[in-house]
């Protein structure tokens, strides 16, 4: 593992907050393989916690979070790392909800189903600091950042298996 200013993976960390472990895991193994060193979060308080405690380059955060709701959170990391990008991954797909996250500093919006490659690409884009207005919605498409997986490869998430 390389190490870039004492940070692994040249330095770029990612906390993804999301109370669903499958989907956690899955993301989880998804950023990791793109070389970013994530921490996971199950709840706002957590959140919150690791946030104040540590510093991360990019959040990926649920707004449908135990113990303290994920537009707290959110405004917790503007006032306190109004520098960290905020990717809110949500499956309120209202357009007020997407308003007021906006409003609220969050870099990108994503609805819960998503494709994961465009995820991937939003990450990659706030961690190049690419967060122009074309950036945050994810209707408008960026391009992948990692190759695509060979034909005839498909990943099904199911209860705890990747198959």
């Amino acid at each position: 593992m390389s190490s870039v200013d004492g940070k692994p993976n040249g330095g770029r960390r990612l906390l993804l907050v999301e109370d669903e472990s499958r989907i956690a895991d899955f993301l989880l193994r998804e950023f990791s393989a793109l070389g970013l060193d994530v921490t996971v979060a199950e709840d706002g308080e957590v959140a919150v916690f690791l946030a104040s405690t540590e510093v991360f380059d990019a959040v990926v955060l649920d707004l449908g979070l135990p113990r303290l709701p994920g537009a707290e959170v959110l405004r917790f990391l503007q006032t306190e790392c109004p520098a960290t990008s905020v990717i809110v991954l949500t499956a309120r797909d209202e357009p007020e909800c997407r308003e007021a996250a906006i409003s609220s500093g969050a870099t990108a919006y994503v609805t819960k189903p998503f494709v994961l490659e465009e995820l991937c690409a939003r990450v990659e884009a706030c961690l190049r600091g690419e967060t122009t207005p074309e950036a945050r919605d994810i209707s408008t498409p960026l391009p992948p950042p990692v190759p695509p997986r060979p034909a005839g490869q498909i990943w099904v998430l199911t209860d705890r298996r990747y198959l």
